[in-house]
């Protein structure tokens, strides 16, 4: 694959060749950003929602996002309910790999102190599950930008 360099002018509006030219192997297996003849990059997607809605069968996180995790083996052996607990969480590094698997349902449990009483809250909240290079279960939450 034959590449141009080219440098963006501080205005963002124009671009113009370096002059340098660069020979990329078919089977480099890096990340690079294509833009357009303008400089152009295409519109990253930028919630949950919107990847589980377009639906590719994997992508590159483009920023640090909060997301709750499941190591695969917990993930596929549940508790003698049925459930799966997901009480660990991490930061998904910019540059990191996920697989889309499906949307799940899960209830979640919080505590309100309201009016001095403790009282334990349930709803039902939907994430996208994902599958990361280590094969553990990143869950996203449908609503996070």
């Amino acid at each position: 694959m034959l590449m141009e360099a080219v440098k963006v002018q501080p205005n963002g509006r124009h671009v113009e060749s370096t002059g340098h030219n660069y020979s990329m192997p078919l089977t480099y297996g890096g990340w690079f950003e294509v833009l357009s003849e303008d400089g152009k990059a295409i519109e990253p997607v930028s919630t949950v929602a919107e990847l589980a809605t377009l639906w590719p069968p994997e992508c590159v996180v483009r920023e640090a996002v909060r997301a709750i995790v499941c190591s695969g083996a917990k993930h596929d052996n549940p508790d003698q309910l049925g459930t799966t607990r997901l009480d660990q969480t991490r930061t998904v590094m910019a540059g990191e790999w996920l697989a889309l698997r499906d949307v799940v349902e899960a209830t979640v449990e919080t505590t309100s102190h309201v009016d001095e009483l403790a009282s334990d809250l349930t709803q039902t909240k939907q994430y996208l599950r994902c599958v990361d290079a280590f094969g553990d279960s990143v869950f996203l939450a449908m609503n996070q930008v």
